[in-house]
């Protein structure tokens, strides 16, 4: 237990740590039993006083995948839970644990449309006009990486997945981007650009590009009402939890070329 020695010396510390109150650190618990190929959740452990989870993309873009650890007092959780905490129990069974113990007692066929969602499919046409290369590969039947480079030298790198999720993960390369900012507020505005952009190529996509920037571009012009990591709702895309969210993660530049990248997920789910 090593890790979770390290991450409970100080309190959790690490360089992405975030409090939670009781019932939002449950509820973010309970997403490990969530089936759901967009994002991931496990239980680290539990010192004498906090309890840990660690949070983050299942694909990340870059060398290193951003990840937050959860943390909650014990003494603030309900007793039973508590108890088993204490007692090194775990309370929540990964979903993918479950459909292992499962599979035995199953058909494939039954197995594997666990997933409501289907097959990924390319987000755009290689005869698009504006568009000098593509190339789309599956990486398994819930799972698929698509690149596009446009004739104005962008280049689009979409991760498409999602088992009972739409999830559309984008890293959208510029030269037009500089990365003069490291703000949330600045992302904002860079990723609601790339939107738009993406929206005059009419991909095919579940996602209102334009109503997601005109979100951003609205929050952005208030400070402090945007965040890195933090799901926001597109207002008038779908209702409830039907309804697209946008993650921002921030962007930088290039290595090696002139200009920057912005990277933001959507989604939308559970179906």
């Amino acid at each position: 237990m090593a890790l979770l020695s390290g991450l409970l010396a100080g309190g959790c510390s690490s360089t992405r740590i975030k409090h939670l109150p009781p019932k939002e650190f449950i509820a973010q618990a309970q997403q490990i039993e969530a089936m759901n190929s967009a994002t991931w959740t496990t239980y680290i452990g539990a010192s004498t006083t906090r309890a840990c989870l660690e949070y983050g993309d299942v694909i990340g873009f870059g060398s290193k995948s951003r990840t937050i650890v959860y943390w909650t007092e014990l003494e603030g959780l309900p007793t039973e839970l508590r108890q088993k905490l204490k007692e090194g129990r775990r309370p929540w069974i990964p979903w993918q644990e479950k459909a292992d113990k499962s599979r035995d007692n199953k058909p494939l066929q039954t197995v594997e449309s666990a997933c409501v969602r289907g097959e990924p499919e390319p987000l755009f046409a290689k005869n698009n006009p504006q568009i000098k290369s593509h190339s789309f590969a599956l990486r398994s039947t819930t799972e698929a990486t698509e690149e596009v480079v446009l004739l104005s030298g962008d280049r689009i790198i979409i991760q498409n997945g999602g088992c009972e999720y739409y999830a559309n993960l984008f890293r959208y390369e510029s030269t037009q981007i500089l990365a003069r900012d490291s703000s949330a507020t600045y992302w904002g505005a860079e990723t609601a650009k790339a939107l738009r952009k993406l929206q005059a190529l009419r991909p095919s996509v579940v996602f209102d590009l334009t109503k997601a920037a005109e979100a951003l571009e609205k929050l952005a012009k208030e400070p402090g009402k945007l965040s890195l990591d933090a799901e926001i709702p597109v207002e008038g895309d779908g209702t409830e939890f039907l309804q697209t969210r946008v993650v921002l993660k921030g962007g930088g530049l290039l290595q090696g070329q002139a200009g920057g990248y912005v990277a933001f997920d959507l989604v939308k789910g559970p179906l």
